[in-house]
């Protein structure tokens, strides 16, 4: 099954609807916008690590 949804970005896409909003009516506008949460969380998360390896080179 994770194969599957792996190549199902539809399938995807509503995982991470039902993730990012448990209980809420799941829609083209639930699916879009937890897509762009997703992706601003990712961007974020990579931006800290990033930073932290950066100070721990630096002896911070």
């Amino acid at each position: 099954m994770v194969t599957r949804l792996q190549d199902d970005t539809l399938g995807q896409g509503i995982a991470l609807a039902h993730a990012w909003f448990p209980g809420r009516h799941i829609d083209e506008d639930a699916i879009g916008e937890a897509i762009w949460l997703e992706k601003h969380r990712s961007s974020n998360l990579k931006n800290l690590v990033t930073e932290a390896v950066c100070s721990a080179f630096k002896g911070r």
